[in-house]
């Protein structure tokens, strides 16, 4: 496969006397972060990574004819406070309800995810233990469309 490269710009504009950041991003779309209420950055960056690899595992699944409902990820990171502070190793933890899911393919759609589509995942794996995916699975049986007689 060819490799092509695309630049990405974010605006990012810091105000400390107001406590916020706002980042706008090139569709003209922005995030407001207020530093005392919302998410720390290292949190966004957790959350980016949970969506990416919620978004991508939903559509490996759906592609392949599962009806998902839900996909929840728990993630948990291990944080060295040092001079130089950085994330140890992640792991994560999927909860996914859906129909004509299985065991296996649910859990070959987030290994795909993790190690193929997921562009945050990807950048972090360069510097970051992502210990292999806990997937727990509910099956939601499929409603029924016949007429009863």
């Amino acid at each position: 496969m060819k490799m092509s490269r695309e630049n990405l710009s974010v605006k990012i504009k810091f105000e400390p006397d107001s406590d916020l950041i706002v980042g706008e991003a090139p569709s003209g779309k922005s995030l407001t972060i207020r530093l005392s209420e919302d998410p720390s950055p290292l949190e966004l960056m957790l959350i980016a990574l949970g969506a990416c690899a919620a978004v991508d595992a939903y559509n490996v699944l759906t592609i392949r004819g599962g009806a998902v409902k839900v996909i929840e990820i728990s993630l948990n990171c291990k944080y060295v406070r040092e001079r130089n502070s950085y994330l140890d190793e992640i792991s994560m933890t999927y909860n996914i309800e859906a129909e004509k899911v299985g065991r296996k393919e649910a859990e070959e759609a987030i290994k795909l995810s993790l190690e193929k589509y997921c562009s945050v995942g990807n950048i972090l794996r360069r510097k970051v233990e992502i210990k292999p995916p806990i997937v727990k699975l509910r099956k939601i049986k499929s409603k029924s469309r016949g007429f009863n007689a």
